[in-house]
């Protein structure tokens, strides 16, 4: 993979195996471009509008995305490692091959709506006050990810593997998780929708 400048990423809509290293996207637009099997290494993204534009098998790593806006953008096969991810909203993104992977990633305020994410994977990541609504999640992994005031409305979390995950809170009667594995201690969080007082004494 050659290494390409801002000035080279501005200049073509479609950009194949190419690597993006430090560069600063803050406050700018991205629209109609299309990335295949890019690398974007320590780059940031704050406040910047990305507009129908697709990345398919691309993967950023140690990147910002502070308030991105993401509007008709695909997500296909793309991997975020030790990116950090703040105040973004995946919804207007395209349902169409929408298929993230978050590992060892911290998240916070982020919003996942209306979105097929089966067999997704988000491992070894900090989730902080965010959101799923109406996401179907069957078979995801979220191993070893530590979740703080995360929401789960009417989600689909069929066979999702949450047996080395923290800090979950998620609602039996409002989502659907048949066959998902929990593990103990954490499991007993689904007692406060039980009604159930547990003496230990």
């Amino acid at each position: 993979m050659e290494t390409q400048g801002i000035e080279q990423l501005f200049n073509d809509d479609y950009h194949e195996d190419e690597v993006f290293s430090a560069t600063d996207l803050s406050h700018m637009e991205l629209k109609g471009l299309t990335f295949e099997g890019c690398t974007f290494s320590s780059c940031k993204f704050a406040e910047t509008v990305i507009t129908d534009t697709a990345f398919r098998s691309c993967s950023f790593s140690d990147c910002q995305f502070i308030l991105t806006h993401l509007v008709r953008v695909t997500l296909d096969t793309v991997t975020f490692s030790s990116c950090t991810l703040m105040g973004v909203d995946f919804t207007h993104c395209s349902s169409f091959g929408f298929s993230p992977a978050f590992h060892d990633s911290r998240l916070s305020h982020v919003i996942f709506s209306d979105k097929s994410m089966r067999k997704s994977s988000i491992r070894s990541c900090t989730l902080l006050e965010s959101d799923f609504y109406s996401c179907d999640l069957t078979e995801s992994d979220f191993s070893s990810t530590r979740f703080e005031k995360v929401t789960f409305n009417t989600c689909t979390c069929e066979k999702a593997d949450f047996r080395t995950a923290t800090g979950y809170i998620i609602d039996p009667f409002t989502n659907r998780l048949h066959n998902a594995r929990f593990s103990l201690p954490e499991a007993q969080s689904f007692l406060i929708f039980l009604d159930l007082t547990i003496d230990e004494s």
